[in-house]
């Protein structure tokens, strides 16, 4: 995901993450659930220009798929808003 890995603790030891590699790790989460809200709304929006706005330029399959996948990205959007929520929380961060 363009760079940003996950460093996990091991669940069988006793080693802690660092400061640096926790922050860095939330950095990770708010990079991840931006770039979902993102994606989520390019998607919705064009579900919408198909499934509502336009739908005559479309045939009957492409805006039944458009229907659900503005369901699905929906929920995506809110998934990707849950994790940037988390990586702020974990920064500490009051970013827009």
């Amino acid at each position: 995901m363009l760079g940003h890995h996950f460093k996990l603790l091991p669940i069988m030891s006793q080693q802690r993450l660092t400061h640096y590699e926790l922050e860095e790790n939330f950095k990770s989460v708010l990079f991840a659930g931006n770039s979902l809200m993102l994606t989520s709304v390019i998607i919705v929006l064009a579900t919408i220009f198909i499934g509502y706005l336009q739908p005559e330029l479309f045939s009957i399959a492409t805006q039944v798929v458009s229907h659900i996948a503005l369901v699905v990205f929906a929920a995506f959007l809110k998934v990707g808003y849950v994790m940037r929520l988390i990586g702020q929380n974990g920064i500490k961060a009051e970013i827009l």
